[in-house]
């Protein structure tokens, strides 16, 4: 029994040591879409797009299955209908650029991190790229050298637009960041000069704890 005492002195010790002074469990104390350490590795823009606004490389794509498919189209639909009107269209219309859409969507419909504002946010820019896509298609089969060259402006000025649209969304998340981080420096600070307070009540902890036990062990 004493040693049993002692091992549970040495581990209660330990536990005390590694919650003593530290901030709160990630994600306790601060909201969703705004914490640091909540935030997801979703870019600001659409996803897997690097470099390639409105296009992705084909040969990286790989084949969806009916049901990874579906279970896109039931996310969209329940929470974005109007979305998923413009995706059946794309399908019987353009169905290449519906599964290079559907390909963009999977991060965005995994991702819970994301509010609906930021979500519809991204559709827009998944919108404007679905026209950019199928201006490309556009663009590609046309042989009259005017009309290529006034498809072309089209296509500049979407890619405009939805340039500054991604950049907005980067200072919005910019911002945020900046805001979750003078938050985490205020803590820090307050904690710094609650120290006293704090270890003092650490250790009311730890005496407790041993009290309990002690009378427990005399109890037996």
């Amino acid at each position: 029994m004493k040693y049993y005492k002692i091992f549970l002195m040495l581990s209660v010790l330990i536990f005390a040591g590694i919650i003593y002074s530290q901030p709160p469990p990630e994600g306790m104390d601060c909201p969703e879409e705004d914490c640091i350490e909540n935030m997801g590795d979703m870019p600001p823009g659409p996803p897997d797009m690097d470099g390639h606004p409105g296009m992705m490389k084909e040969r990286k794509m790989e084949r969806l299955s009916e049901e990874k498919i579906e279970k896109i189209m039931n996310y969209i639909s329940s929470e974005f209908p109007e979305f998923h009107k413009k995706l059946i269209i794309l399908k019987e219309d353009h169905p290449k650029v519906f599964i290079r859409t559907l390909h963009k969507l999977r991060r965005f419909a995994r991702n819970d991190k994301k509010g609906t504002e930021s979500k519809e946010k991204l559709l827009k820019i998944f919108s404007d790229e679905i026209e950019l896509d199928q201006l490309v298609e556009k663009y590609n089969f046309e042989k009259n050298p005017k009309i290529r060259e006034e498809i072309r402006n089209e296509m500049l000025k979407i890619m405009s637009l939805t340039f500054d649209k991604r950049e907005e969304m980067k200072l919005e998340m910019i911002k945020n960041i900046e805001k979750n981080l003078e938050k985490k420096k205020a803590e820090a600070a307050k904690r710094k000069s609650d120290k006293d307070d704090i270890i003092k009540k650490d250790l009311d902890k730890i005496l407790r704890f041993r009290e309990k036990m002690d009378r427990e062990d005399k109890d037996k």
